[in-house]
């Protein structure tokens, strides 16, 4: 029997502002201190140097 309350689960994995980190051209993710302008992976630009 339930109480009528709808309980939501705590938020799981990464948040969503790793989105700008991963490359447009590769998939790779830019796991730096700081937001790269190329990708280290492939050399494309990374969508966070556009801002």
């Amino acid at each position: 029997m339930t109480d009528g309350i709808i309980r939501i689960p705590e938020p799981v994995g990464d948040a969503a502002c790793w989105l700008g980190r991963v490359c447009p051209e590769c998939g790779g993710l830019d796991e730096s201190p700081h937001p790269a302008e190329v990708c280290p992976r492939c050399g494309a630009e990374m969508p966070e140097a556009e801002r």
